[in-house]
């Protein structure tokens, strides 16, 4: 589905292209007509010019995307590309020699002055040449263009995409090291009051479960500092009352730092 997405705005934008491009021509050829004919309308110039922008020219661009897609001009297939490159150049000039041919009695019913005799076929191929190969060069180059660029922009979405799963399994790798130390830690902190203050490892416990809620609903590699101050903060309160008075915690945090991306449990090495 994506990719019919894109594909259809590619073709939208082609033939917008041609379209204005058409457009451009049937003025200039307006201006310069009506100033030797006065019976020459807009219209007539539009009818004489439009078609081929977007009925042949529109699909010739399409067609060498395709094969500036299909046929890579790279190191290794040079000379094989270049050569198909350049059949699909020679066969454009005979395309549009072609249709230059199957539209000319058409141009009869346009404007009966511009009527002219039919011309052999091999004057149709070297006005083909003449006043098309430059055009078609120019569509090649800039189809070939387009996909390089298309191909490096994907190149880099793939680089940053690893790198994202990359510093997401060594976050993962870094959680995996952390909680079961934290974990026997709190746990090693209740076994020491369960007999001297069953009060207090009671409340330790309520804490701790509290604490592991929290990180079990939050499985982001990345939160806010608000949030880790607050998951640090809990294991505090649970070795607050472990310790008591021997513990004071002071936090210094600059408010606009709050909604600030870090690492999950970065802060509790620190802590600990």
């Amino acid at each position: 589905m994506h990719r019919l997405k894109r594909n259809a705005f590619i073709w939208t934008v082609v033939a917008l292209a041609w379209l204005v491009y058409g457009v451009i021509g049937v003025l200039q050829v307006y201006e310069i007509e009506a100033a030797g004919d006065p019976n020459v309308t807009l219209a007539m110039c539009a009818q004489l010019l439009l078609p081929g922008a977007l009925l042949f020219w529109t699909p010739l661009t399409l067609a060498f995307l395709a094969l500036a897609r299909r046929v890579p001009l790279t190191r290794a297939t040079w000379l094989a590309s270049g050569l198909t490159v350049l059949a699909a150049i020679a066969t454009a000039i005979l395309a549009r020699a072609t249709y230059a041919w199957l539209s000319h009695p058409f141009i009869d019913d346009i404007y009966p002055p511009w009527q002219e005799p039919m011309p052999p076929p091999i004057l149709f191929l070297k006005q083909a040449f003449y006043y098309s190969h430059t055009k078609i060069l120019l569509i090649v180059f800039v189809c070939y263009l387009y996909v390089h660029l298309e191909k490096t922009h994907q190149h880099r979405m793939r680089i940053a995409e690893l790198e994202t799963r990359l510093t997401r399994a060594r976050l993962d790798a870094l959680a995996a090291q952390l909680n079961p130390h934290f974990l026997f830690n709190a746990l090693n902190s209740i076994a020491e009051l369960i007999h001297a203050d069953a009060e207090a490892a009671d409340r330790m416990l309520v804490a701790l479960g509290d604490l592991l809620r929290y990180s079990l609903a939050s499985p982001e590699h990345e939160i806010t500092v608000k949030a880790e101050t607050e998951l640090v903060a809990q294991y505090l309160s649970i070795e607050k009352i472990r310790l008591g008075d021997r513990l004071d915690v002071r936090w210094s945090i600059a408010p606009d730092c709050e909604q600030a991306l870090v690492p999950a449990l970065m802060l509790q090495p620190p802590a600990e």
